[in-house]
This record gives C-alpha cells, structure tokens and sequence, in this order.
C-alpha cells in the first residue's frame, strides 16, 4: 500500500512539474500502460484510460477476446444455416454431407441458433429420487411452460443441484458425458418445454437429415411395440415431483403435460406404453469449444460407451467404435454383445474347482474372470470342445484380443440391476437392440450342480421408477446342455 501511494504522489508530483514547466505529459503507452481493457490487479495509468496489466491477467484477457471473435464467427457461420440443415464441427451448415467435414448436429432454430445433438438417451430417468431444485422456478401451467427457452442454463443448475448434493440424475449425467468434436459436454443441454417444442414442430426436416446421415431418427415408439408411446424430456419443472415432457403417439401427434420425473420407462398390458427419451441441444452463440474429442475417463457412468481406445462417452464417436457399455465405473467392469451358444456341456457334468452356491449367496461370487479360467483349464483337461467356452474365449472386439473377455459371475450380472435403464439404453446404442425385460442369462456361477441364470424383469405399470421394486433379477438354474445366452464381460 506504502509503495502504491508513493507512486500516486510522484505521478502526481511529476504530473505538476510536467505542467509548471509546460513540459507535454508522457503518454500512457511510452509509460507501460500497454492496455486499453481494464484487469484485475493492474495499475490504471493516470493521464488516461490505460492499465498495466500482469502477463497473466494479459492472458486471461486475451483469452476472453479470442473467445468472443469464436463466438462471433460462430454465430455468423450460423446466420446462413437452413433449418433441416447438418451443423458440421467448424460451425458452418450445408444441406448437403461434406466428406472433410464432422458433422454434430441438425439445425432447427435460426433465431436463437439451435440445433439438436446426432444421438439421443434411450430410457431416460429424469431423476431417481424426488426433489425440488432451488435455483429452478417451477411452472404449473402449459402455456408459460411453452414460453421456456432457457434450457441451458436450467440444465447446468440441475447438474450443479445433483452434483452438489449427490442425487441420481441419469439424463442429466448422460450430458456430461456427452462428446461432438470442437465442443465440450457442457455445451450440450436438456431443451426446456419452448425449445423442444421447436425441436418436435421441425421433426419431417430433422428426420429426413438424420436418415442422410444413416442415423435413427427421432423416435415416434418405444422399442416393443408399435402402438406405444415416446416420451421426450424438457428441463421445465413443474413441481418437486414432475417435469414437462412431450408424449408424441405418431410423427405428426402431441400431447404435452407435466409428467413424473421418475419414469424411465413402463408397461402394460393396454396400449398406455411410455420410454423416456432426451434429445441433446446446443445453442452456437453459447458454445465454449474443445480441441480434444474425447471424454477423460474420469467421466463414468453405467450406461456410457466404452471404444476401442478405451475412451469413454454417452454417446457413440464418428471416428471411434463402441465396443461395449459401462456396468461398474468403480470395478471398472463394461459389457459386450451377446453370445449365444447350443450348450455348454452336453453330459451336465458338475466342474471341479467351481464351488456350488446356494440361494441368495450365488450373488456374492465376483470371480468371473476366475470361473471362465476354471471351466476353460477343465474342458482342455478332458479333451472336450464345449461351444460356449469356445465362443466366449474366441470373442473379442477391435481394440481387444480373444482372452481379454470372460464369462461373468452372478454376482457381477446383478450390478446391471441398480442401473438398468442406463444400461439398457446404452446397450441399445452399441448393439441396435435393448435388452429384453424378460432377459435370461447364464452366469458362471454353479448352483447345484446347473448353472446360475439371471432374469430381469420389469414390473407392470409403475407410477415411478425405484430400482428396487420395478426391475426383479428373478433367479433360476439351468442346465448345462440347453441353450445358453452370455453377455461378455471385459475389466478396461
């Protein structure tokens, strides 16, 4: 402080001698006052509007600067955009596909410069527990829910809101893992009830762009039957316990309403059938950018993608290849396609080695990787060429090698239960098909002497989603000489 005031006074005094003496006062720049944008921390020339700034502070910005010139060059690529148009990563649009170009989204709001993601969550659960989020207003009418376009900036509050107070908020973690080239996971967002209402009234344009592109398009059903419904999520809330979302019973009809926050997907035996859906969006004006195309694996959730590099995303990559979806982020444990296999022993032979569980304590056996070594040892030793073990010890993925994947354990099929729905969504995109709500499966795991299967199931027409009633994992045996489905699965 003592130096800052004997600089002020000297200035001052030398400002006085200056004009006694009919001496011209140094200009701002000939005294290093090389800036014309205020910083924090930097001393502001006092014979003009000048600062001195730190070399850090000159960086920072200088960053702001180079951000805002993006920003601008952005939104003016932007300004020639059709609606129905593919958004390519450089921000400029074309109708047309453009082989040098990524593409990463469909253009379907001018004014605001929005367009929609290439991939959408399958099976979304809003939120898995009822909540009010603080920072959110919540709306109890349709007409002022309609008006909302600030999905943007509800869908970071709600991210902070779950972060902050650890809640499962699986669409919304979907997002943060979320990856299109030159832009990061937080530039993408769940559209409030205006913008998806946008969204849904461009659908005939998104559709036929999406089709250019070989994607799915928007879905008008849930995956089992034709007469059921699809449900698209806004980040409009209604109360605690309900958000808007848009029911569509074919291409060209809406219905719109408040809906429980905590329905992923149900059914019955009527036609009230419902899957959730959550279609990312990306406002160009807005955009931060990134120069890495890819997710830290620290960004994990049951139901992301595991590639061929080992990287991970929501969503699957133009240049890369999903190779399985994530079950346990912690035992970082992923699972492949399918394999199907005539049987796995035609005498029903009792495997030495493996120890025969009963009831509830097969689910404690994590030792797949270790049960698929034993049956492999044990089937060599006795000269016997069984086809399931040939097909799991024979499976193997770009990136992987025939080994790398084992037969799980009972114990490790049961993970899948408390994260169904992201895993089942996931599956879809790696596979093209769910995964069945009557979905047997062996394990590795012996009981009495036949192997351990698991069924999962989802409870008829629940009001909300809880884990621990709507999807059962009923328990069985079955023999080894019938029929056997495996799920691979892979320690990354």
């Amino acid at each position: 402080m003592r130096k800052i005031l004997l600089m002020s006074s000297a200035l001052a005094l030398l400002s006085g001698v200056a004009e006694a003496a009919c001496i011209q006062t140094p200009t701002c720049g000939a005294m290093g006052y090389d800036s014309t944008v205020a910083c924090e921390g930097g001393i502001k020339c006092p014979f003009g509007n000048a600062w001195n700034c730190t070399l850090a502070d000159k960086i920072t910005q200088m960053e702001k600067i180079l951000k805002q010139l993006q920003q601008e060059s952005q939104t003016e690529n932007f300004s020639k955009c059709q609606i129905g148009d593919i958004l390519y990563s450089d921000f400029s649009c074309n109708a047309n596909i453009i082989s040098s170009k990524t593409p990463i989204g469909i253009v379907f709001d001018l004014t605001n410069t929005l367009a929609m993601g290439l991939n959408y969550a399958n099976y979304a659960v809003w939120s898995k527990e009822t909540f009010d989020v603080p920072d959110i207003r919540n709306i109890t009418d349709e007409a002022t829910a309609q008006a909302d376009w600030q999905g943007k900036k509800k869908t970071q509050a709600i991210q902070k809101y779950c972060a902050d107070n650890k809640k499962s908020c699986p669409a919304f973690e979907y997002l943060e893992g979320y990856v299109a080239e030159n832009t990061s996971p937080s530039d993408w967002y769940m559209p409030a009830a205006g913008e998806l209402n946008a969204l849904l009234n461009n659908r005939d344009k998104i559709d036929a762009t999406l089709g250019k592109l070989g994607l799915p398009t928007i879905p008008q059903y849930i995956y089992y039957r034709d007469e059921s419904n699809a449900n698209f999520w806004s980040s409009t809330e209604s109360s605690e316990t309900a958000s808007y979302r848009y029911l569509t019973y074919n291409s060209s009809t809406y219905s719109f309403n408040a809906f429980s926050k905590k329905v992923g997907f149900f059914y019955d035996d009527s036609d009230d059938d419902y899957t959730s859906y959550l279609l990312p969006v990306i406002n160009i004006s807005m955009v931060s950018g990134s120069s890495d195309n890819s997710t830290s694996n620290d960004v994990c959730h049951p139901g992301y993608l595991l590639h061929s590099d080992k990287s991970i995303s929501s969503n699957p990559q133009y240049d890369k290849l999903p190779i399985a979806v994530i079950v346990d982020c912690d035992k970082r444990l992923a699972m492949g396609k399918s394999i199907y296999a005539d049987y796995l022993d035609k005498n029903n032979r009792d495997i030495p080695g493996l120890t025969n569980c009963s009831g509830n304590a097969c689910l404690s056996d994590m030792n797949g990787k270790n049960n698929t070594k034993i049956m492999t040892d044990y089937y060599k030793s006795i000269n016997y060429s069984s086809p399931a073990m040939n097909a799991i010890n024979s499976y193997k993925t770009e990136g992987t090698n025939a080994g790398d994947w084992y037969w799980p354990a009972a114990g490790e099929l049961h993970l899948i239960k408390n994260y169904y729905f992201e895993i089942f969504g996931g599956y879809k995109l790696l596979s093209g098909s769910g995964l069945s709500t009557n979905w047997d499966v062996a394990s590795s795991t012996e009981k009495d002497g036949s192997l351990f299967m698991g069924n999962f199931r989802i409870y008829s027409s629940p009001s909300e989603y809880n884990p621990q009633t709507d999807v059962s994992f009923r328990t069985r045996t079955q023999r080894k000489e019938s029929g056997i489905t495996i799920y691979p699965f892979i320690k990354y």
